[in-house]
C-alpha cells in the first residue's frame, strides 16, 4: 500500500464540525467563503484570546475576559489546561464564564506558528467554526447552520470484534512527568475528508483537545488524550461496522508505528441512515464524519464502554439527559433543540450545568468513574513510542 503524504497547508476549505470553533489562517479563511452555505464574515475573536506562552513547550496559560472578542459577550477565558505542542501547532483549552463564575460553555484554540490558527466555541449563546488568517479576515459559520444531521445510529458503539490478546503490558499505563495517564491517538483522513477540514492536523488536534476539555470539565483528573500521528490515504468510506474494521486495517500499521493505543477514522461520506459515526465499544477504534462538529467524542465514549441515555439498563456506564443539558453520550438524536442543549461533559453525579442540575446519577450515569476506571487499561494498549515529556 502506498502511504500519502501528512497533511499540509492549513484549511484549503473549511467546514463546520463539532461545537468547536476552528481558527486558522490565509488558505482556510480564504476558502471558507468557497462553501455553499456563507459564512458570516467580521471581527469574532481576538487571535490572542488565550495567550499562548512561547518560552515552553507545555505550560499554564493566564486568564482574562474576552474583550476584543464580541462572540463572546464579556464570558471570561479561564484556561486551566496545558498548552500542548505538535510539529509547529500549538493547542490551549479554556473554559468561559461569567460573571458569577458559572460554567457559560467552552473554548479551545489550535494557533500555528505561521500566524495561523483554529479554534473550537461551545456556548449556549452561540456555537460554531471561525476561520481567521494571518491578515485579520474572519469567517464564522455557527453550529445551526451546518448541525442538522441525522444523529447516531442505536447502538453506533457496536461489539469489539478483537478482544486484547494477553500482553504484558497490563497494568503498565504511559505516564508522564505530571503524572498524566496519556492514551495516544493516531488519526487517519481520507483525502474527501480533508478537502474539507483542509488542515489535517489542526482538526485533529482540535478534536482531541475537545475531549481533553471534556474530561476537565467532568472532573476527570489526570487523564489525557495525546495526538501522535495523522496521515491521509485516497479511499473514503461510508460509516458502517464492516468499514470501521476496513479502515482500522488499513492504518494499523501507523498505529505500531508511533504506539497509538487508539486510532480514529475520518471520512467524509455517511451511510444511507445517516450514521455519523461507529467505534468499538471497550476497543481501540472509531470512524466518524467530518460533517458534524461533535461526532469524535462521543465515540471515545464509546471507546471508553459507555452507551447513550440510560433506559432502565441497570449500569453507571451512560451519558444523562437532566431535561436542560444532553451530556456527550446522550447527545444523539438530530435537530437544532438537540444541538443547543448539548453540553461538553461526561455525565457526572457530582457535576452541576449552568442551570444548577446534575449532569449524572449515581447507579445510572456516570461516565467520569468509567473513564477513571478505565484510563489505565486504555493507555497500556500499546507502549508510548512518542516521547511524553
Amino acid at each position: 500500500m502506498q502511504r500519502s503524504q501528512d497533511v499540509g497547508g492549513f484549511m484549503r476549505r473549511y467546514y463546520f464540525i463539532g461545537a468547536m470553533l476552528l481558527l486558522i489562517g490565509g488558505s482556510m479563511a480564504t476558502a471558507i467563503a468557497a462553501e455553499e452555505q456563507a459564512p458570516s464574515v467580521g471581527h469574532f475573536l481576538d487571535p490572542g484570546i488565550l495567550a499562548f506562552p512561547a518560552a515552553s513547550p507545555r505550560g499554564m496559560v493566564g486568564s482574562s475576559f474576552g474583550k476584543g472578542s464580541p462572540v463572546l459577550h464579556d464570558l471570561m477565558v479561564s484556561p486551566d489546561g496545558w498548552v500542548d505542542r505538535y510539529e509547529d501547532y500549538r493547542v490551549a483549552s479554556s473554559v468561559l464564564t461569567d460573571g458569577r463564575g458559572e460554567v457559560q460553555g467552552s473554548l479551545v484554540v489550535v494557533n500555528r506558528d505561521n500566524g495561523e490558527f483554529l479554534a473550537m466555541l461551545e456556548a449556549p449563546h452561540r456555537s460554531g467554526l471561525i476561520a481567521g488568517d494571518r491578515h485579520g479576515l474572519q469567517r464564522m459559520r455557527d453550529a445551526a447552520d451546518d448541525d442538522g444531521g441525522n444523529g447516531f445510529k442505536d447502538p453506533d458503539g457496536i461489539e469489539n470484534p478483537r478482544p486484547p490478546k494477553p500482553t504484558d503490558r497490563a497494568g503498565k499505563a504511559d505516564v508522564d512527568s505530571k503524572g498524566f495517564i496519556m492514551i495516544d491517538v493516531f488519526a487517519g483522513f481520507s483525502e474527501a475528508a480533508v478537502k474539507k477540514v483542509g488542515d489535517a492536523k489542526a482538526y485533529a488536534l482540535a478534536q482531541v483537545a475537545s475531549v481533553n476539555r471534556a474530561l476537565q470539565n467532568s472532573k476527570v483528573q489526570k487523564v489525557r488524550l495525546r495526538l501522535v500521528g495523522v496521515r491521509t490515504i485516497k479511499q473514503d468510506f461510508i460509516i458502517s461496522a464492516e468499514n470501521l474494521d476496513k479502515s482500522y486495517d488499513l492504518f494499523e500499521q501507523d498505529m505500531f508505528d508511533k504506539g497509538a493505543d487508539l486510532f480514529a477514522g475520518f471520512f467524509d461520506t455517511t451511510a444511507e441512515d445517516g450514521t455519523e459515526g461507529m467505534a468499538w465499544t471497550g476497543g481501540r477504534a472509531s470512524m466518524q464524519t467530518v460533517k458534524f462538529k461533535h461526532v469524535f467524542k462521543h465515540e471515545i465514549g464509546h471507546i471508553v464502554g459507555g452507551h447513550h441515555c440510560a433506559e432502565g439498563d441497570a449500569s453507571y456506564r451512560h451519558g444523562y439527559d437532566n431535561g436542560k443539558s444532553l451530556t456527550i453520550l446522550c447527545s444523539h438524536t438530530q435537530g437544532y433543540q438537540t444541538q443547543s442543549k448539548r453540553v461538553n461533559y461526561y455525565s457526572n453525579p457530582a457535576v452541576k450545568d449552568m442551570h444548577g442540575v446534575a449532569l449524572g446519577k449515581p447507579g445510572v450515569a456516570n461516565m467520569a468513574r468509567l473513564w477513571r476506571e478505565r484510563a489505565e487499561a486504555m493507555s497500556a494498549e500499546a507502549e508510548a513510542v512518542v516521547p511524553l515529556n
